[in-house]
């Protein structure tokens, strides 16, 4: 009996991990509207190369990523007045507003292998100094959501999604293990898109709007 071979690398260069510079502070970062980039996991070539028996290719480790740009929108004056503030919280954050501070942008980032694409998006808000995802700051709070948008001949397993940081950068990260059916074959691949105060994003394949 054939034992289970599990390859486990971190494919940043597959995956897409932070290959856009940041941005000074307060300032948006000019972004290319569209770019694509396409890796192969190697640990993975190299035992689809050792076990031919099974009949997978190259292919079958190729990961790509896209990456496209859209317009950010302003938390509006209307959306501040229906939170649940107290008037002087309201105060506060609408002369903030004021100034330009608070800011909302979705966000996508995507990896498609050989017959499988997977996505986490959702929504994040930043003031200049802060920037948040999933808690609440100044009576808003975003999103991180994972899922797979489809997959054909291949097994996702123990996928991993979650976030981390500090309050100017946040680390959204999604994680999953590729299984070609029928195959002992297991390699796993991440993707992390890192949301900034200043309201950029860098992770190949990242998208903010």
């Amino acid at each position: 009996m054939k034992a289970k071979i599990a390859i486990l690398t971190s494919i940043a260069a597959a995956a897409g991990l932070s290959v856009m510079a940041a941005a000074p502070a307060n300032a948006e970062e000019a972004e290319p509207s569209s770019a694509t980039t396409s890796s192969y996991a190697p640990d993975c070539v190299a035992q689809i190369d050792a076990l031919p028996e099974w009949g997978l290719s190259k292919e079958d480790c190729k990961v790509t990523s896209t990456l496209k740009v859209e317009d950010s929108f302003v938390a509006t004056a209307a959306d501040i007045a229906a939170s649940a503030l107290s008037d002087a919280d309201k105060a506060e954050i609408l002369n903030r507003r004021a100034r330009g501070a608070i800011t909302a942008k979705h966000w996508s980032q995507f990896t498609t292998g050989a017959a499988y694409t997977r996505t986490h998006n959702g929504t994040f808000y930043y003031d200049g100094s802060r920037v948040w995802v999933t808690t609440q700051t100044s009576g808003y709070s975003g999103s991180h959501q994972c899922f797979t948008n489809y997959s054909v001949g291949f097994n996702l397993t123990g996928t991993a999604c979650n976030e981390s940081g500090s309050a100017s950068a946040r680390n959204l990260y999604s994680a999953w293990d590729v299984n070609p059916n029928g195959t002992p074959v297991v390699y796993n691949v991440s993707m992390t898109a890192t949301v900034k105060a200043n309201g950029t994003i860098s992770g190949y394949g990242a998208t903010v709007g």
